[in-house]
């Protein structure tokens, strides 16, 4: 061998020697890590919590049941809230009760169907009362008008009419 293979063989002889320290060292710290007990102070987390920002109140899984002891709390909230704010829209009531309009659909409708509450509009237009609605309010917010179907026209007809308009009188 020439004194540069000689000397790129040591090399390589001292970088994996280097490298298999490392990936020892690397091992140790690793298993005194695993082994070493969590702390739950808060610099440990990653990410510090915004200032003045809540704690999340929903940690269930998307399209779980909701705990029936919160279902009441909200139902409570909501009557209390529009009986003393009524004709309010969905978006504004949930805004102010800390909670999205979609958390509150199933919380509102059972209190609509008890008569706790009534609504007076269509979707995203609709305003809250306390109560029961009367039959004039409940005829006019719960009617749903459909647009009558359009009506084509004969085409054809129309066309044959517009070829004998041009052609002119006694063709």
């Amino acid at each position: 061998m020439s004194d540069i293979e000689t000397k790129i063989q040591q090399h390589i002889k001292k970088f994996v020697a280097e490298l298999n320290d490392l990936v020892r060292e690397a091992a140790i710290q690793a298993v005194s890590d695993a082994l070493r007990p969590k702390t739950t102070s808060r610099a440990a987390s990653p990410r510090p919590p915004a200032v003045g920002a809540e704690p999340k109140t929903r940690s269930k899984k998307k399209g779980g049941r909701r705990n029936p002891h919160v279902m009441k709390k909200q139902q409570e909230a909501l009557v209390s809230y529009i009986t003393a704010n009524p004709g309010r829209l969905m978006e504004n009531i949930a805004k102010a009760l800390g909670s999205s309009s979609k958390e509150m659909g199933r919380p509102v409708s059972k209190l609509i169907e008890v008569g706790a509450v009534h609504r007076v509009g269509e979707r995203r237009a609709s305003r809250y009362f306390p109560g029961p609605a009367d039959a004039a309010t409940r005829k006019t917010a719960t009617k749903t008008t459909k647009a009558a179907p359009r009506k084509r026209a004969n085409r054809s007809a129309g066309k044959a009419a517009k070829r004998n308009a041009r052609k002119g009188p006694g063709a």
